[in-house]
């Protein structure tokens, strides 16, 4: 993260700029998923208790916890408030008026983000010399083995990712907790 973080400083293109901002962002609000950061509105975001409290898309419930946000995080959210262009979502990628509880037109517009979002990271992937290409999910799974390392427990992983059980969590980060505790016995 810290290799393409540093590549990121380097784009010239704006709107890839601006993607790169909503990927890092993805990453600094504990793995936010696509459907949430296009949905994230202002009055989601509270800059005084540092937290982020939405109904997640795909579960169409709260995170177990309110998403904290973090110094970066919170840097990026005050650049794209200097922007005054959405009154309504964060990252201006749906109308104002946008009915978010339209699922049908919901997941077009997520579908047509993500796809114009990889697009974008698989150009800075190779421009980077990335190892692997990057892509919107790469933020959430990037929080999660960082989270992991760090020793975050996994039940508040699975929670602030928003996963239904732990066992959720425990199956798709199965190798890297593996990891963890061969590195920590070592």
């Amino acid at each position: 993260m810290r290799r393409l973080y540093d590549y990121s400083k380097t784009i010239l293109r704006e709107r890839t700029r601006e993607i790169m901002d909503i990927f890092f962002f993805a990453y600094y609000a504990c793995g936010m998923r696509i459907s949430d950061i296009i949905t994230l509105e202002w009055k989601h975001v509270d800059f005084e208790k540092k937290q982020i409290v939405k109904k997640q898309v795909k579960t169409k419930q709260e995170a177990g916890v309110p998403t904290p946000l973090s110094p970066k995080a919170i840097e990026i959210l005050q650049r794209w408030l200097s922007y005054n262009r959405n009154p309504r979502f964060v990252f201006d990628l749906l109308d104002p008026g946008f009915d978010v509880s339209d699922e049908r037109a919901l997941m077009m517009a997520r579908n047509t983000k993500d796809k114009t979002f990889n697009k974008s990271l698989l150009t800075v992937s190779r421009n980077a010399k990335m190892p692997f290409t990057i892509t919107m999910h790469t933020a959430r799974h990037s929080f999660a083995v960082q989270a992991i390392h760090d020793g975050m427990s996994l039940h508040l992983l699975s929670k602030l990712m928003g996963h239904a059980t732990i066992i959720t969590t425990e199956k798709i980060y199965a190798r890297f907790l593996e990891e963890n505790v061969r590195d920590q016995i070592q």
